[in-house]
């Protein structure tokens, strides 16, 4: 299993997208490259870091067999990520950032802390975009786990070689059935 600080890192890369749309909001509002260079940094480091955090998973995390008895897919959690994350940047009066740095840290971190410590980490777009799936699982054991696969999933049943990155996150790594 990850470290916590690991698990803080994969949970602040579902949050790029938000970065690059305040790197966007701040372009269009005619703000220099300079004033926008720290939201670009941070946006670019984000995907390296979960693409990182992603093979260090397979590489080095111990290998268990996990025995799917029930799967539900969660990727249509997209919808509740951009109401709740982006609708703020289209609003007529958005707040600047950095004006407001203070509101605009607390909001971050009451977002941050809410899917860290609920394990309400059902969607991140970074991984999505790279064409992985996130399916809500229940094992043969009862207990209901996230489930993220480069695959899609078709049927019920699945055993599949996975590593645990976090209590509840699974990453396959082979499917046997």
């Amino acid at each position: 299993m990850l470290s916590r600080f690991a698990k803080l890192l994969f949970v602040a890369t579902s949050l790029a997208p938000v970065l690059a749309a305040f790197a966007v909001k701040d372009l269009t509002a005619g703000r220099g490259i300079t004033e926008v260079a720290p939201w670009l940094i941070v946006t670019v480091l984000l995907p390296v870091i979960c693409w990182l955090l992603l093979i260090f998973s397979r590489k080095h995390l111990e290998r268990q067999e996990l025995r799917i008895v029930k799967i539900k897919s969660t990727d249509k959690e997209v919808l509740a990520y951009l109401i709740a994350y982006l609708l703020p940047l289209l609003t007529k009066d958005t707040v600047d950032v950095r004006q407001q740095l203070p509101v605009a840290l607390f909001v971050f971190g009451v977002i941050f802390l809410a899917v860290y410590h609920s394990n309400a980490f059902h969607f991140n777009p970074l991984l999505a975009c790279v064409g992985y799936h996130f399916y809500e699982v229940e094992c043969d054991d009862g207990m209901t786990y996230l489930f993220i696969t480069g695959d899609t999933i078709k049927k019920q049943q699945v055993t599949s070689d996975v590593v645990q990155m976090a209590d509840y996150i699974f990453l396959e790594v082979d499917r046997k059935s």
